[in-house]
């Protein structure tokens, strides 16, 4: 099957240049919203919390500028989280979903990967977590998507579904 990007997402055709910055182009509104955006938001920020409480290297929401070229226009985007564990050197990029999607894995793969490893080096390992309530195995990914059992998996090759 043929999978292609979701029609309002960027893919970036490369990465020039990335810098984290302390605040984004958007405010984030997570109260009032409703409906199944509002319900995603919502249990987004009920994981980010529990993540922060139990993993003092967890940074929730990290905003990021990048370039894919000089002289391109500046793009941002934001990973729902990142883990940094220095003990395996890693750095484990997640994305929070009420319900596993297709989505997850280009934001992932995509997206947030290159942009994070033009901010922080080839230095680091990296690995890519989807954190969803919900898991459907028949949604389709481009690659398997297995499910791990922490949050801290051993090394991986492919994006991987944890489900808590």
């Amino acid at each position: 099957m043929l999978h292609q990007a979701p029609r309002n997402m960027h893919i970036p055709n490369g990465v020039h240049s990335a810098r984290p910055t302390f605040d984004g182009p958007f405010t984030r509104v997570t109260k009032g919203r409703k409906g199944a955006a509002g319900a995603g938001l919502r249990y987004e920020s009920k994981v980010q919390q529990s993540l922060m409480a139990e993993f003092p290297s967890f940074v929730p929401g990290p905003w990021i500028c990048y370039r894919e070229s000089n002289f391109g226009p500046e793009r941002w985007c934001q990973p729902d989280g990142l883990f940094f564990n220095l003990k395996r050197n890693s750095i484990t990029i997640a994305e929070i979903k009420l319900k596993h999607t297709e989505r997850a894995w280009w934001q992932l793969k995509k997206l947030y990967l290159p942009v994070v490893r033009k901010v922080f080096g080839n230095s680091w390992e990296y690995r890519l977590l989807e954190i969803c309530r919900w898991f459907d195995p028949a949604v389709p990914t481009p690659e398997p998507m297995p499910i791990v059992e922490t949050v801290f998996p051993k090394p991986m090759l492919s994006v991987l579904v944890y489900v808590p």
